[in-house]
């Protein structure tokens, strides 16, 4: 093997214009050697020395327990953060290129209901009421209010080829939408009403008594029981007034529980069949298709709402398994 500078003084004679003998003479290398050199002319570029690392281990490892620490106690982490938490004397490209070595990535946070040591304990023990007074569910309403967006909701998906954005209209501020209020009951018939302008305590007491609980007791006579969640208008002195005067039952409800609320399946139901086709436009279109879904579910999926019923006991007994955690439903 022979070195750069011996290749080099080869190559430097042979543009002379001397041949491979006088070369060989020059140099000291046999003509054989020289000829292979002028003929291949490979030389050995000097090894170019890559950017300079300058995260040490120490720093590496302070990285890595501020990323933890900030997530736990649920802070955001970024760059400049994290440089001035550790004292790193590196710019944000460089900490970047490091994260991204051990995998770790900037990503969006998904929102999920957090339960306290209180909550799970609460929840626990008022389905263990409902279990021990053998409460009849088959007799029980539910219901909700849930905002419809015209951006839709947030987590939007179809599949597309990846070379197709995907994407839905979003308002630049103030978006709008409308208030919708839903009962659903044991048959698997749902009613709803369109909240307009303010909704209050004297609202609400409002539309039980003109639609929740006629409907109700049409279907279900006088001894039906009602579940409301714990939103201020439905703990409201006003309401339970109201519930009270009539001699309406009104179901006992654990704090962050949606997961227990048929409604919320429903819920779901909807937003796919109202969020299904093109993007409403303006309040009218989006009314237009809140009022056809429910008449889809009212029409041909009854089925799916009686069978969210007789599964409902078989949910209480997750939540009672799993401590008071939420279930999967």
């Amino acid at each position: 093997m022979r070195t750069n500078f011996e290749k080099w003084k080869v190559l430097d004679l042979k543009t002379q214009g001397h041949g491979y003998k006088k070369i060989s003479k020059l140099t000291g290398l046999t003509r054989d050697v020289v000829r292979g050199i002028c003929v291949n002319k490979k030389i050995m570029k000097p090894h170019k020395r890559g950017p300079k690392f300058l995260l040490t281990k120490s720093d590496k490892l302070k990285i890595k327990r501020d990323i933890a620490r900030l997530n736990d106690l649920q802070e955001k982490a970024n760059c400049r953060k994290i440089i001035d938490n550790c004292n790193l004397r590196v710019s944000q490209k460089t900490l970047q290129r490091h994260l991204t070595a051990i995998d770790v990535t900037y990503k969006k946070s998904t929102s999920i209901i957090q339960l306290s040591k209180n909550d799970r304990k609460c929840r626990v023990d008022t389905i263990s009421q409902w279990m021990g007074n053998n409460h009849v569910w088959e007799n029980t309403v539910f219901t909700d209010e849930k905002w419809f967006s015209f951006d839709g909701p947030s987590d939007w998906r179809s599949y597309s080829p990846k070379s197709r954005p995907l994407f839905r209209g979003r308002r630049q501020a103030g978006g709008g939408g409308i208030m919708v209020w839903a009962l659903v009951m044991p048959n698997g018939l749902l009613t709803y009403r369109i909240i307009s302008g303010t909704y209050k305590a004297q609202d609400y007491v409002n539309l039980l008594t003109r639609h929740a609980v006629p409907i109700a007791a049409l279907n279900l006579g006088l001894s039906f029981c009602l579940q409301q969640d714990n939103a201020p208008i439905h703990r409201a002195k006003l309401t339970k007034e109201f519930l009270k005067n009539n001699s309406i039952a009104a179901l006992n409800w654990p704090p962050r529980s949606p997961d227990l609320n048929i409604m919320e399946n429903v819920w779901k139901m909807l937003s796919d069949i109202v969020y299904d086709g093109k993007q409403p436009k303006n309040k009218q279109q989006l009314t237009d298709l809140i009022t056809q879904a429910f008449l889809e579910i009212n029409m041909n999926r009854r089925q799916a709402i009686i069978n969210l019923y007789g599964s409902f006991r078989r949910r209480l007994c997750d939540v009672l398994k799993n401590n008071g955690k939420l279930c999967n439903y």
